[in-house]
Parts: C-alpha cells; structure tokens; sequence
C-alpha cells in the first residue's frame, strides 16, 4: 500500500519571486519594484518581515501573503 502523500504547503511567511503571479502581488504589496525587492532579498533573505524592514514598508503587509491563483 503506497503512502499517502501531499504536496508540502509553502511557508507564507517567505517571498518567492519564482511565480510571474506571485511576483507582481509582492511588487504591489510593498509597493517597490521587483528588482528592489530582489536586491533586499539578495541582501537579509526571503523572510517577509526582513525584507519589509530593509524596504522601509510600513504596516503589516506579510500577515496574509499573496496567493497564487490558477486563472
């Protein structure tokens, strides 16, 4: 009998870029372009929090991150 399996649920605390989708969501959520947010990426890594603050965004725009639609 083969193991149920399922497929593992991103973190939704981290920024990924990977997705055309997903990627202009966080451009519009922190409001800066994704060539910034790469850089801040680049620079304290993919947690929201960190890249908000190295960004200088102001509210709590990771307390429900983007989610990708199939459309």
């Amino acid at each position: 009998m083969p193991l149920a399996t399922s497929k593992p649920k991103p973190d939704r605390r981290r920024i990924d870029l990977t997705d055309d989708a997903l990627a202009r969501q966080w451009v519009k959520r922190l409001g800066h372009p994704r060539a910034d947010i790469e850089a801040a990426i680049a620079k304290v890594g993919d947690n929201c929090e960190t890249v908000r603050k190295e960004l200088g965004v102001k509210g709590d725009v990771c307390s429900a991150p983007p989610v990708k639609t199939t459309a």
